[in-house]
């Protein structure tokens, strides 16, 4: 199952945000499913508009079978407009409680 990883980025400091963003990647993986983490997804995420990322975040999350959850995704205007995405396309809306390894 192909898995977008969604959190809250903006605000934070980017070693934190990586970090977290990477550690929910390799758990994903791990778990036999491939992740999209959205900070891999730009040259430069750090100074990439945040307009301009989430188009194209919203475009990977399309492509995706399922929308996985970092516990501080509510915090975040982009995390809740891809989390309302995923729900108006009837997406699984996962976390770290009911992920289940790939069978």
């Amino acid at each position: 199952m192909k898995i977008y990883i969604a959190g809250r980025i903006t605000g934070l400091p980017f070693h934190h945000v990586k970090v977290k963003f990477d550690h929910a990647e390799r758990w994903i993986k791990s778990l036999g499913h491939n992740p999209v983490n959205p900070i891999t997804l730009f040259d430069d995420p750090e100074n990439t508009p945040w307009d301009v990322a989430m188009d194209v975040c919203m475009v990977s999350l399309d492509r995706c079978d399922a929308i996985y959850l970092l516990q501080d995704w509510t915090e975040s205007k982009g995390a809740r407009r891809e989390v309302s995405h995923a729900l108006s396309m009837n997406m699984p809306i996962l976390n770290e409680h009911n992920i289940k390894s790939h069978e």
